[in-house]
């Protein structure tokens, strides 16, 4: 139903070869989707994407909506993606400076296309500025049945935002506020102080928690510095020792298995002699590892 020339109303006062994504960080290389582009404006490798999210829903597709609408859809984006953009303000709106994120601006695209899925059911006009305020009730009541009262709100606040920026819009901006002087909270009676969801943690779960973590700076804090300057000393004292002339940088050790398997004590001993009789390295005993140690704390 989109990717047809709009019906003639006032134009857009975005261009079509105009890039969606003026006031946000893109990443290297990257070409921001133009207003133009009807069908979905993919983010991908232009906006960093969360871990957490699929390429798939690093996208804002406009299907499933009428022309008219498809251009609401795409100037609302706009301009919650640029709300300090020139026209917007010579246009009289001043909105908050800092851009929507892109998971709220693909959820009010969906809002939209749930209302006109709602408005083709009824047989209601595709252009909402031709819906009465019963309409929109109506429509808050059918999600009042299928969601969550909190669930509805953004449904609330997305109507709301289409009376606020119909100063921008070319089509679907509404005159009046189909709920003027009440929030979404004061619309579906939501109570101001409601009981936490979230199950209270109990002491005896997190405090073992907050006792290991204080131990761990308070006790072993120290030590980890006195290791982490060590380390910075032994950097600072290192130094390159060339190699004697025709004798080869890194003598090769050969490798000495450990067994439990009677004689190789004795086997390992006459390799260690050989080692020295052939210059070979040879692994330190144990008086040598006593000494390095005595230098390091107790705990490496």
């Amino acid at each position: 139903m989109n990717g047809k020339p709009e019906p003639s109303a006032r134009p857009s006062v975005f261009a079509d070869d105009e890039a969606v994504l003026q006031y946000l960080a893109l990443l290297p290389r990257a070409r921001s989707p133009l207003f133009g582009e009807r069908q979905t404006w993919d983010f991908n490798d232009v906006l960093r994407r969360p871990a957490r999210l699929m390429p798939g829903q690093w996208r804002l597709p406009f299907m499933q909506l009428t022309a008219v609408q498809n251009l609401l859809a795409r100037e609302l984006a706009m301009i919650e993606f640029n709300p300090r953009h020139p026209d917007i303000l010579a246009r009289g709106l001043h909105l908050q400076p800092r851009p929507r994120k892109v998971g709220t601006v693909q959820r009010h695209v969906g809002i939209l296309r749930a209302l006109a899925t709602f408005g083709a059911d009824e047989g209601l006009p595709e252009d909402f500025s031709q819906w009465s305020t019963a309409d929109f009730h109506r429509y808050i009541t059918d999600r009042r049945q299928n969601l969550e009262l909190t669930a509805v709100r953004p449904h609330i606040m997305t109507v709301k935002l289409l009376h606020r920026l119909a100063p921008v819009l070319s089509h679907g901006g509404l005159a009046a506020d189909p709920w003027p002087g009440q929030t979404s909270s004061q619309v579906l009676e939501l109570p101001s102080n409601r009981p936490l969801r979230t199950p209270v943690i109990p002491p005896e779960t997190w405090f073992p928690l907050i006792q290991s973590a204080w131990t761990y700076i308070d006790t072993s804090g120290p030590e980890i510095l006195q290791a982490r300057a060590y380390w910075r000393d032994l950097q600072a004292a290192a130094r390159r020792v060339p190699p004697l002339r025709g004798t080869p940088a890194v003598r090769p050790v050969a490798h000495q298995p450990r067994s439990p398997r009677p004689g190789m004590a004795a086997a390992r001993h006459d390799a260690q002699q050989e080692g020295h009789h052939h210059g070979e390295l040879v692994r330190p005993d144990s008086h040598d590892r006593r000494r390095a140690a005595h230098h390091l704390p107790r705990w490496i």
